[in-house]
């Protein structure tokens, strides 16, 4: 998915917590950071993304989650 936002200059930021998957996305040159998205979402500015893709996260999820 971001490797197309990243081929079409579309801007975007890719959040995970795993390192394995954050160095292969770096060594691509992609703009990726290792962080869970919970805490990323939380603080990001209000407005300041234009969409959200959650693509296996739901799993992940407790329930108060």
């Amino acid at each position: 998915m971001i490797e197309i936002l990243h081929t079409e200059n579309i801007p975007y930021i890719g959040v995970d917590t795993n390192s394995v998957n954050i160095d292969i996305c770096l060594k691509r040159g992609l703009n990726v950071i290792k962080e869970d998205v919970l805490s990323y979402l939380y603080n990001v500015e209000d407005n300041s993304l234009s969409g959200v893709s959650a693509i296996q996260v739901v799993e992940h999820l407790s329930r108060e989650q």
